[in-house]
């Protein structure tokens, strides 16, 4: 699809929190896994969401966020670190 004929962002995270609660169970949380997202994705997560002014909520199960890109960058042992890998 296009990004151009994209729906607005109301419609878009509407179906985003629908798809959420429909598909997980009720003592289910959720944790965002994106990797290098807190320099990008979280940012804008951060800006649809919690922002002043916003009407856009993250739905209630998301309680936790990682960036395995972070995680990998912080263990110097890890053999997905800097340190023996070009990612």
């Amino acid at each position: 699809p296009c990004i151009k004929n994209a729906s607005d962002i109301d419609v878009v995270w509407s179906q985003f929190v629908s798809w959420i609660n429909n598909n997980t169970a009720f003592d289910e949380v959720i944790i965002i896994v994106a990797y290098n997202g807190e320099k990008c994705d979280m940012k804008w997560l951060w800006k649809l969401t919690q922002a002043p002014f916003t009407h856009l909520t993250l739905p209630s199960k998301i309680k936790f966020f990682m960036d395995p890109y972070k995680v990998m960058n912080h263990y110097k042992t890890c053999k997905l670190s800097k340190k023996f890998t070009k990612l």
